[in-house]
This record gives structure tokens, C-alpha cells and sequence, in this order.
């Protein structure tokens, strides 16, 4: 039988969530700055919108893993069926995003 707190919150391992509470509104606060992005310029890659500090800061994207925040970002991007496979070339965008260097972890 589980231990309940005195307002009704259950205190056992099963129940706790290690994510963010608010994981499904940064997710779309993320997808509205990647579309608003891509409507100046389709060209930007997925990797740099989710490195740059603009989604880093307004949407929360810090919390995540880089590979998170792309996977939600992917589905939206203008050219997703004609980016080729590997490393993203330097971005050379008409916007100019600040990117923030990759965490060592």
C-alpha cells in the first residue's frame, strides 16, 4: 500500500516523474520559435535552432538534451526531406543565431 502525504500525494519510486512538469509547454514554445525561424530562412539546420540561444533561453531548451529539443523541432523543418545525412555544414544563415557551445559531458 502506498504512503500518502497529508495532501494526498503519493510518496513511492514508481510514482515520481523526472521530467520537467512542464515538458509539453516547452515542447511547443520550442516548435513555434523553430517555425517562426524557418519562415525567414529555410535554409537554418536543426541542430543550430536547437543550439541557439534563443530556444536555449525562451524556450527552455537548457533543461533538455540537444537531441530532445531536435527530435521535437525535426517534423517542422521545411527541408527535412532533402538535408543530406551527417554532420551539419556552418551555418551560414541569413539570421544571425548565437549558438551556444556544446556541453562536455
Amino acid at each position: 500500500m502506498p504512503k500518502y502525504l497529508p495532501d494526498g500525494q503519493i510518496i513511492t519510486k514508481e510514482v515520481k516523474n523526472y521530467r520537467p512538469a512542464n515538458e509539453i509547454e516547452d515542447r511547443i514554445r520550442c516548435q513555434a520559435i523553430a517555425s517562426t525561424l524557418w519562415e525567414y530562412d529555410s535554409d537554418i539546420h536543426p541542430n543550430h535552432i536547437a543550439r541557439s540561444k534563443i530556444l536555449q533561453r525562451i524556450g527552455n531548451g537548457a533543461q533538455y538534451d540537444l537531441s530532445t529539443i531536435t527530435e521535437w523541432i525535426a517534423d517542422l523543418d521545411p527541408q527535412k526531406d532533402y538535408r543530406k545525412p551527417g554532420r551539419p555544414p556552418k551555418p551560414e544563415d541569413s539570421i544571425k543565431l548565437e549558438i551556444t557551445p556544446k556541453s562536455k559531458k
